[in-house]
């Protein structure tokens, strides 16, 4: 077998560990790939983990609000995917640090990744490359550092935002048996496999569109919708009443429509008259209306359309937003919608944003694996 996945839901740290080495056993890993819960003690397990496989080039992770793994779902476990050198030729990361809109940033953590490859980033072929990025989930520059990624290379790339089930407390990021915080770490892999990366979200546009006419005192924060307050003109727009739509903040959003697809753009939380998000939005900007539909059925209906055969598919990674999750919940479906990929090889885990082609919300990213 060319991938591995493991799993504890174990609540004790030697067990976990215990789970783990049992499961990957004598597999040689060439990167691997784990989420953890935060309410398990992370820091330890994930020096004991750089201990317990030394000769891998690369192990990346981070903290979770919810795991999933093999068609389960859970809130206390870690889930890891060993991926051997049949499926992963090379891969190296790069920890971008103290993330600021410093663009130097960025352009150092690439110079080390392009010193490792024998192609200059720009210029990776992108049928044998892709990325995987994970983010600090409480740091707010998660945007830019995805647009300066899109626009320094030409490969496709996919993770999220780290996360702690809206406890707000540390998201951590773990790279090689290191714990940092305040970093995104950006790995590219060279793929002895084909590959594609999937999305899907849950909303239908209604009619309508809204314009920001003031922003608070960073990118997230809006004051004025259509030069009115924010949140009571949002109320009004979705035809609910201010309370109903901080009730609902799942259920209604905004975003961008761009060629059949969407871009959501979640309400965080409602502060007096302001709406916060979870992305960044701008001044000026004139956005579409949504609103939730049937997650579940939405999602087995957007697999069944694009993902083809299910014996051509050898693993999925799923980056699965935490306000979908949240909203699964409400409506007691979380267990059958983890259960959609019970046939396929799986890991993910709840985040508190997405990344593909920019950074957005209420969505699931997938990277998808092949046997051929």
């Amino acid at each position: 077998m060319d991938i591995k996945i493991a799993y504890s839901n174990n609540s004790e740290t030697n067990k976990i560990l215990d789970d783990i080495k049992e499961q990957i056993g004598k597999f040689k890993p060439k990167f691997i790939l784990f989420f953890i819960n935060y309410s398990l003690d992370y820091e330890t397990i994930n020096k004991e983990l750089g201990k317990m496989f030394p000769n891998v080039p690369e192990i990346i992770g981070c903290v979770s609000g919810i795991e999933f793994c093999n068609g389960n779902v859970y809130d206390n476990s870690l889930v890891m995917m060993a991926l051997s050198d049949k499926v992963i030729i090379k891969s190296k990361s790069a920890i971008i640090k103290n993330i600021s809109s410093d663009y130097l940033s960025v352009d150092n953590a690439l110079a080390e990744l392009e010193n490792y490859f024998d192609y200059s980033i720009e210029q990776l072929p992108p049928h044998k490359y892709f990325g995987i990025l994970l983010m600090d989930g409480l740091v707010q520059y998660e945007d830019f550092i995805n647009r300066q990624l899109q626009k320094k290379t030409n490969i496709e790339f996919v993770g999220g935002l780290s996360s702690d089930y809206f406890k707000y407390k540390e998201t951590s990021i773990f790279v090689n048996g290191e714990k940092y915080n305040n970093v995104a770490v950006f790995v590219i892999l060279e793929s002895a496999v084909n590959f594609n990366i999937f999305k899907t979200q849950a909303f239908k546009s209604i009619r309508g569109t809204v314009e920001i006419t003031k922003m608070g005192n960073d990118e997230k924060t809006v004051v004025e919708l259509n030069n009115k307050p924010a949140a009571k003109e949002l109320a009004r727009i979705f035809n609910l009443t201010e309370e109903e739509l901080k009730n609902n903040i799942y259920d209604y959003s905004v975003g961008l429509e761009l060629q059949d697809d969407f871009f959501v753009k979640s309400i965080q939380k409602i502060e007096g008259n302001s709406v916060i998000f979870w992305s960044n939005v701008y001044e000026g900007v004139t956005l579409n209306l949504f609103k939730n539909q049937d997650i579940l059925s939405k999602t087995l209906q957007d697999l069944n359309s694009n993902l083809g055969d299910v014996e051509n598919i050898a693993a999925i990674i799923n980056f699965d937003c935490l306000g979908r999750v949240k909203n699964l919940k409400k409506r007691n479906a979380i267990t059958d919608y983890a259960a959609i990929l019970k046939d396929i090889p799986n890991i993910g885990f709840g985040t508190y944003g997405e990344c593909y082609i920019g950074h957005f919300n209420q969505s699931s990213v997938m990277l998808v694996l092949k046997t051929k």
